[in-house]
């Protein structure tokens, strides 16, 4: 699986992260704070193995 993710959380508690990835297979991204929260969930429905060539096909940015 390729994938690149910039990932910054402020003092504050904001946290941003901006990526890309292959479509292929599911995942997530998980920040703990006290306990764990999910950031990011990536479902793979209706792709397949075939998505992991090259080039990634997900781009994606979250803020909170």
């Amino acid at each position: 699986m390729d994938y690149v993710y910039d990932l910054t959380i402020y003092k504050s508690g904001v946290t941003m992260i901006n990526g890309s990835h292959d479509g292929y297979p599911w995942h997530e991204i998980y920040r703990y704070d006290s306990s764990w929260k999910t950031l990011y969930t990536y479902s793979a429905s209706g792709s397949s193995p075939t998505s992991l060539a090259p080039p990634m096909d997900i781009d994606f940015g979250y803020y909170q």
